[in-house]
């Protein structure tokens, strides 16, 4: 008899830790709704041809990455062929 109150307690708490925490995440999934995040760009950032273009594409690369190599001819092309209209920002 004693065992099975025991177990019951038991389970009783384990229900009521995993509603609190279930509350507690639920919170903090809400308050992360809407809000967003900004990167700001500094000094430190390599920026390509200047800044002037209409268009701002950021590439979070690595110099030791293959995928991040393959990358490259591409945003070449995308800056040969629109010139002035964009820009293209390394972040490492």
């Amino acid at each position: 008899m004693k065992k099975k109150k025991k177990w019951i307690s038991a389970t009783i708490a384990l229900i009521a830790v995993v509603a609190i925490i279930g509350i507690w995440f639920g919170f903090s999934a809400n308050n992360a709704i809407g809000k967003t995040t900004t990167n700001t760009i500094t000094d430190t950032n390599i920026v390509n041809e200047g800044g002037s273009g209409k268009v701002t594409i950021i590439e979070y690369s690595d110099f030791q990455c293959s995928f991040c190599a393959k990358a490259l001819p591409v945003l070449n092309q995308i800056k040969e062929t629109y010139e002035d209209k964009v820009e293209i920002i390394y972040k490492h």
